[in-house]
């Protein structure tokens, strides 16, 4: 045999194996999806659900979604309240997942009186419990075509909790399949659903983008309202104040996103129970408004003192934990822009200096003493001259007053030099600038804040307001002046 034949028998072989390996793959493959379509009730894609229908003995309910990444609505009832997303989405997985473990052989006549309650015998789907099944479901793809599931009686296979039989298994067919099924009991506690688990439990409908102007009532004290400009929230009453816009982001978004726990549906509220609910005179009214004064949404808050209870789009009633009434119901400073250096140009800051006089210079990103109080670290052997070192304090003070938000602020305060300490002040401060720049920005330090000593009174010699703030950098300063006037430590206790 010469070696063009040896050639092309070993090309042909090759070829036979290649050919034997990919009809094996293909039947193995094959063989595979066989086995998954017959370990599963239905077979569909969830993407590809436009409409569910679940039936019960007491209950319907339908929902259908435009594709595959839309929401869910409500068919049936009609008119209902938005669906929960997430409770809709549960159904269909749970039925996409219903697990075959095993056909009855001879059942077929029992598929086909499936669910067709009092019309005819039915006795062969009736000893299964599908005459008249505990539950249905019909799902709709993408295209019109339809699967269905009923679901029957028991398995008598389980365990007893108590009083209790736990079955693991129940009855079910479905018209594209020709025996009665045994499935998984999962599917079971799936189906017993009732309009406020399929309802939203979203208390609110309305898109913060949308969100124009902000209103606040909470009884007993002054109303606050919000407006939005072309880019920044402001406040208009009780006074006009600059809005701290990420607060304001935050308060919408708490409210956009507030999910309530156990929902009194519209039909079911009356003058009683909303009295007992504390909506009879509520704590809190929040709108939020669009163009023109449009409301988008009203919410009132029932205050008890189990819970709050928050009015929803839909007109029903949602409670909600009683520890969430100060983050929906903020109060102004909240709302307020804090920032104590909020209008001075802190980067271009260029001297700190403190009570006793002493000065510390920005050079880059670092901070240096200025005059006799300047440190040096030695010079190297053989280095010419020794170096300057960078005072840490010096840098910690300046960093933690360029973005200081104080606590709270005081407008118009009275009694400034006693209730404040600020006419014997324990610290100074001064910024300074470049010449020709700004002028100086100077700030006292009065007394710790009764009954938070955790907070300090500061005053900015410029501006009327004293400000409430945390003292984190109270030690830096006092260890940059050196020592506190009239022997008095900077965190001493006022």
């Amino acid at each position: 045999m010469n070696f063009a034949t040896k050639l092309a028998l070993g090309v042909l072989g090759v070829g036979a194996l290649a050919g034997a390996w990919y009809a094996d793959e293909h039947y193995t493959k094959k063989e595979q999806e066989e086995k998954a379509t017959a370990s599963k009730a239905l077979n569909f894609e969830t993407e590809k659900v436009r409409k569910i229908s679940l039936r019960t003995k007491d209950l319907a309910f339908t929902f259908e979604r435009k594709d595959g990444t839309s929401d869910w609505t409500f068919v049936e009832p009609a008119n209902g309240p938005k669906p929960d997303q997430d409770a809709v989405n549960n159904l269909v997985a749970a039925v996409q997942s219903i697990s075959v473990e095993t056909t009855l052989e001879g059942t077929q006549e029992a598929v086909k009186q499936s669910g067709v309650g009092a019309a005819g015998s039915g006795d062969a789907a009736a000893k299964f419990g599908l005459k008249e099944p505990r539950a249905q479901v019909e799902v709709t793809l993408d295209g019109g075509a339809t699967q269905k599931v009923f679901l029957g009686n028991d398995v008598g296979i389980g365990s007893e909790s108590g009083s209790t039989f736990n079955a693991l298994s129940t009855y079910a067919s479905s018209p594209s399949r020709d025996k009665v099924l045994v499935v998984g009991s999962g599917v079971v506690s799936a189906t017993k659903k009732t309009l406020t688990d399929f309802r939203t439990k979203i208390a609110g409908d309305f898109k913060s983008s949308d969100v124009k102007a902000i209103s606040v009532q909470k009884a007993g004290a002054p109303g606050i309202e919000l407006a939005k400009g072309e880019k920044e929230w402001s406040l208009t009453a009780p006074a006009a104040y600059l809005a701290d816009n990420n607060n304001v982001g935050l308060f919408l978004d708490r409210w956009a996103r507030l999910r309530v726990e156990k929902v009194t549906e519209k039909e079911a509220l009356n003058s009683d129970n909303r009295e007992g609910m504390g909506l009879g005179s509520p704590a809190a009214v929040v709108e939020v408004k669009g163009e023109g004064g449009k409301v988008l949404q009203s919410f009132q808050v029932g205050l008890t003192k189990e819970a709050l209870f928050v009015t929803m789009a839909d007109g029903a009633v949602g409670s909600v934990d009683l520890n969430q009434f100060t983050e929906l119901v903020p109060e102004l400073k909240f709302f307020r822009d804090r920032r104590v250096m909020r209008d001075v140009a802190m980067a271009d800051v260029v001297k700190i200096r403190t009570a006793s006089g002493k000065e510390f210079r920005k050079e880059g990103a670092n901070w240096y003493a200025v005059g006799a109080d300047a440190a040096t670290t030695p010079a190297a052997p053989g280095a010419a001259s020794a170096g300057k070192t960078s005072s840490k304090d010096a840098y910690d003070v300046f960093s933690q007053w360029e973005f200081l938000v104080a606590d709270d602020i005081i407008d118009n305060p009275t009694a400034i030099q006693t209730e404040y300490g600020l006419d014997n002040p324990i610290g100074r401060l001064t910024f300074a600038f470049k010449e020709g720049g700004p002028k100086d920005v100077e700030v006292v330090v009065g007394n710790r804040v009764s009954k938070n000593e955790k907070l300090v009174y500061v005053k900015r010699v410029d501006k009327p307001e004293v400000y409430a703030v945390e003292t984190q950098w109270l030690d830096a300063l006092g260890r940059l002046d050196g020592a506190a006037p009239e022997g008095k430590d900077p965190q001493a206790k006022k």
